[in-house]
């Protein structure tokens, strides 16, 4: 069963920070043995009875937030439960444009692979006459044909072959 996604919020707000983890039983820390001289080490938020028991040193709120900001970092949080991270404000700035754009696109993110895929070529043939004429070629591989041209060789060269070319492979692989 799949879980509806909650909402973050990410804050630089000292005192929503205080505010959100007093709430929830938290209260500032430092990963034991992280840091050097009055530098406390790897900040987090730490919550009696979870998994940061015995890893985890208690540091004032005052030490917290001036590392805090000395290290540009923001919190990431959800209002209805624990769930926080501590995470750099340059790269929360990032995914909040990310998610921006994103719930502006109306059509579905694709990989690279699959755009290429959907695309067509249009290719210039001429017959025997002379005329030309305009075929669409899909860029999807032929059923048991790979789609990625063989190592060594351009993928025009592979596609401008002669007829004459393909029939004297023919004929050395026969015999």
């Amino acid at each position: 069963m799949a879980r509806a996604q909650s909402k973050s919020t990410t804050t630089t707000d000292h005192d929503e920070i205080r505010r959100w983890a007093e709430t929830h039983g938290g209260h500032a820390a430092a990963v034991a043995r992280t840091g050097k001289g009055d530098d406390p080490g790897i900040l987090r938020i730490d919550f009696p009875g979870f998994s940061g028991e015995g890893s985890l040193r208690p540091i004032p709120w005052n030490e917290f937030f001036k590392w805090f900001d000395a290290n540009k970092l923001a919190l990431v949080y959800r209002g209805q439960d624990r769930f926080n991270k501590l995470v750099s404000r340059s790269g929360a700035r990032a995914r909040r444009a990310k998610s921006a754009r994103r719930t502006v696109s109306s059509r579905p993110r694709q990989s690279p692979r699959r755009r290429a895929a959907g695309r067509q070529k249009t290719r210039v043939t001429s017959g025997g006459s002379g005329a030309t004429r305009t075929q669409a070629r899909s860029t999807k591989a032929s059923p048991g044909r790979s789609a990625k041209p063989r190592p060594g060789r351009s993928t025009k060269a592979t596609q401008g072959r002669s007829a004459k070319a393909k029939q004297s492979r023919t004929r050395a692989r026969r015999a």
